[in-house]
């Protein structure tokens, strides 16, 4: 049942993932230069209001117009605009798997949470 219910969550998040990748695959099919790129990926993920309304969308349409800037200004090349926008898609991704998880199973966290604490020992310099 635990399985179900997991699944359930990341369906959602499959297709948040699956989206914004496809997304950035389409615009790099039809543009060779980053700023071109990113302003289509820009577009197509601001379009779609779904995905759009998650924070870690919105962060990756940020680097990805910041990158953008940077290339047009000569402080970058397009292919290392390109990396570190995909390792910022990474980043971001297991930001939102992670902050799926955690709120999957509230009760683990908190048993995790008490017993990293556990082994901490706590000294009351007030008390004789």
């Amino acid at each position: 049942m635990k399985k179900l219910w997991l699944g359930l969550i990341l369906i959602p998040f499959a297709s948040f993932s699956a989206s914004i990748a496809d997304m950035q695959r389409e615009c790099e099919k039809l543009f060779d230069k980053f700023p071109d790129m990113a302003s289509c990926v820009t577009k197509k993920v601001k379009a779609d209001d779904f995905i759009y309304s998650s924070p870690q969308a919105r962060t990756y349409v940020a680097t990805a117009t910041n990158l953008s800037a940077k290339v047009r200004r000569g402080e970058m090349y397009d292919d290392e605009a390109a990396l570190a926008l995909q390792e910022k898609y990474n980043q971001l991704n297991s930001e939102y798997v992670n902050q799926v998880q955690s709120a999957q199973d509230p009760v683990g966290t908190y048993l995790k949470k008490r017993l990293d604490n556990a082994g901490k020992i706590v000294v009351d310099v007030h008390n004789k």
